[in-house]
């Protein structure tokens, strides 16, 4: 019986930290069912510390690589990488979320545990060396996603929930039909094997093309790159701030991370499609997400629609290709979701004190809370990629690798929309300590502030000394080169 044992732990342990998060996920459901009211506080931060045990596990199991589960699930560095990240921004999200989970008594638990198993789907998500496997874990990052967007009793937040699950569903349906056209012609749903086949084959059926095309699409779709972004701004307004804080850092990590592995089996025989691909779509997202941010009213949706036009930076490194261009995307890629992140978990913070969601609410905040103040100035600072915070790094190296890859035009495009972005939040900047003050801002939760304060610093250091970032992220995507 202890050799069962021996062999079950040793083909669970390169996915110990997945484990870990769905029992705690597991267990915070039986609680909210077995323990009266007065100790189910304690069910956030029994969440927080299985987040904890499944980073640290993480950690320790860094050295281990391979293929898993004859090839479905990857260990690798780039797995590593972005496991870490999601890791990360769902212990932020949870400390964010103690101030929201003690509102929602009656349903803290369910909060927790589907927070905690969206996690999941996105650690898998980056894992994944299957067509089957990237399905399954994308559904197991959608439908939690989904019901924690839904999760309040505004009209608004149920309206964006089945909004985006009606048009995930659509486009599941063509992203699952484009894996079967692939697999029709490649025989095989494991990536390598398709990798393989397009390194043989000299001659691509026309069915095979339109198979790759609509699987982009689909995985387009996740990620909101614009013609796919209109789900984005509806879901994020209505959902509660502490989940769109958590969704828009890791949920178009989740898209990138699997979306990588895809383009790196393209790479050979669709790199002139690719770099087309990649230049007119970081484009669009980036012309769409600004122009729209600069006329929103609403903060939640402002933020939305520049994390669409970041999502186009980030594909800038995509088309310039090369080591240098991918791991500029992967270091902006995670760096914009800490700025996202923050920047929704400081507008919490004005909710809890009574303020709207509107851009005027922030007038003044400078004499109301000079902290608050500070941090917001500092995640805005960071989102207009103005130095020394990661922001200005990660714009920086995205269009350098642009540069050296011949592709001035997309270069000159970025910078463009940079100072266009750069108005847009540098003005709600200025309002803040040149305006009157609309209201008293309280400081926020113990755990809030920690959280506020973390990404503060991660984007600081980002700015200042990003050398072992952009090291780790060059790292994560070398075994590809």
């Amino acid at each position: 019986m202890s050799a069962l044992y021996q062999h079950i732990f040793s083909v669970l342990k390169p996915i110990l930290p997945e484990c870990i998060l769905v029992g705690t996920g597991i267990l915070a459901l039986l609680a909210g069912l077995l323990f009266r009211k007065e100790y189910i506080t304690w069910i956030a931060w029994g969440s927080f510390a299985g987040i904890m045990g499944a980073g640290i596990t993480l950690v320790l199991s860094r050295e281990i690589s391979g293929i898993i589960f004859e090839g479905a699930v990857l260990s690798d560095p780039l797995a590593f990488f972005f496991r870490f990240f999601f890791i990360l921004a769902c212990s932020v999200s949870m400390l964010a979320s103690m101030p929201y989970v003690r509102i929602e008594e009656s349903r803290r638990s369910e909060y927790c545990a589907f927070l905690l198993f969206a996690a999941v789907g996105m650690m898998f998500l980056a894992s994944a060396g299957d067509l089957i496997t990237l399905y399954l874990a994308g559904e197991l990052v959608a439908l939690p996603s989904a019901l924690l967007a839904g999760f309040t009793r505004e009209n608004k937040s149920h309206e964006g929930a089945i909004k985006f699950l009606i048009l995930h569903g659509v486009m599941t349906g063509v992203l699952i039909y484009g894996m079967s056209l692939v697999y029709g012609i490649a025989g095989t749903t494991a990536l390598s094997g398709i990798q393989e086949f397009f390194e043989a084959a000299d001659v691509f059926p026309p069915v095979m093309i339109l198979g790759l095309i609509m699987m982009i699409a689909g995985l387009l779709f996740k990620i909101a790159a614009v013609p796919f972004h209109l789900w984005m701004p509806d879901l994020f307004e209505g959902a509660p701030l502490p989940v769109t804080a958590f969704l828009s850092a890791a949920f178009p990590a989740a898209g990138f991370a699997i979306l990588i592995r895809i383009f790196f089996v393209m790479a050979e025989p669709f790199a002139g499609f690719l770099t087309i691909l990649t230049s007119l779509i970081a484009v669009l997202s980036m012309a769409v997400g600004t122009i729209m941010a600069l006329s929103q009213t609403n903060v939640k949706r402002m933020f939305t629609y520049l994390l669409i036009a970041h999502c186009g930076y980030a594909f800038i490194g995509f088309a310039a290709g090369g080591d240098d261009g991918i791991a500029s995307s992967v270091f902006s890629i995670c760096f914009f979701g800490v700025m996202h992140l923050a920047a929704y978990t400081a507008v919490f913070v004005m909710n809890q004190s009574g303020m709207g969601e509107s851009i005027s609410d922030f007038e003044g905040l400078g004499h109301a809370n000079p902290v608050v103040a500070l941090l917001v100035s500092v995640y805005l600072t960071s989102l207009a990629g103005v130095p020394p915070f990661a922001g200005f790094m990660c714009k920086f190296s995205l269009l350098q690798s642009a540069l050296h890859a011949g592709l001035g035009w997309l270069a000159a495009a970025g910078l463009l929309f940079w100072l266009l972005g750069a108005y847009c939040c540098l003005r709600i900047v200025m309002s803040i300590y040149t305006r009157e003050s609309q209201g008293s801002v309280r400081l926020p939760a113990p755990s809030l502030t920690v959280a506020l304060w973390i990404s503060a610093l991660v984007l600081l250091a980002g700015g200042i000394y990003p050398a072992p970032l952009l090291d780790a992220a060059a790292a994560s995507i070398l075994p590809f080169f």
